[in-house]
């Protein structure tokens, strides 16, 4: 049994995605060996949590208002993806085959989690098509799971007044996949959305 002051950090690394005891345990052992380290990522962590902001327009993280890629000017503005966390939109912007506006929902419509409407910034939402008419194609960056076709469901409900286009990104076979290795609902995707070769 640790002091209890090491006992705490050890508790508040497990609150990171995929930290376990163990892990947690190995990392605050790590930091007590390296002191500088460890206070600089304190001090790190201290100022991103006073200073880091959702964007007023896009949700995403950032210590700027409007943030980077809102201010863009050569984005397209007509094109609004709607993804559900910042780690979306840093995956489609590292693909760099998307160049147009974002909307992170920050999370995916769960009443077993307690997550609802308001959570998802879904009346800021409303307010973004309501204040501009440039948008002229909405993509669904949604996942094909229960909560995200609920949560799917929900924003083309909400957006369907403005009478602008909605996509949704495809779905089916992975590359580098086999049959044997797909689940029952993405097999069954994949085969109602066939292509022509």
């Amino acid at each position: 049994m640790n002091d209890p002051i090491i006992e705490k950090l050890i508790a508040e690394l497990q609150l990171l995605p995929s930290v376990g005891e163990r892990s947690a345990r190995r990392m605050a052992m790590r930091l007590f060996a390296n002191p500088e380290s460890g206070q600089r990522l304190a001090g790190s962590m201290t100022e991103a949590m006073q200073k880091v902001i959702k964007c007023p327009k896009c949700r995403n993280y950032t210590v700027q208002t409007p943030c980077l890629l809102c201010q863009d000017s050569k984005r397209l503005s007509n094109n609004l993806c709607i993804i559900t966390t910042p780690q979306d939109l840093h995956t489609i912007e590292i693909s760099g085959a998307y160049n147009g506006q974002y909307f992170v929902l920050h999370h995916l419509l769960s009443p077993i989690e307690n997550i609802g409407i308001s959570d998802l910034g879904i009346n800021q939402l409303k307010s973004l098509f309501s204040q501009s008419n440039e948008i002229s194609e909405v993509i669904l960056a949604l996942p094909y799971t229960v909560e995200g076709e609920i949560t799917a469901s929900l924003i083309i409900s909400t957006i369907e007044p403005f009478e602008v286009p909605i996509t949704r990104l495809s779905q089916g076979m992975p590359a580098g996949s086999d049959i044997a290795g797909m689940d029952n609902l993405t097999l069954n995707h994949a085969l109602s959305q066939r292509t022509s070769v």
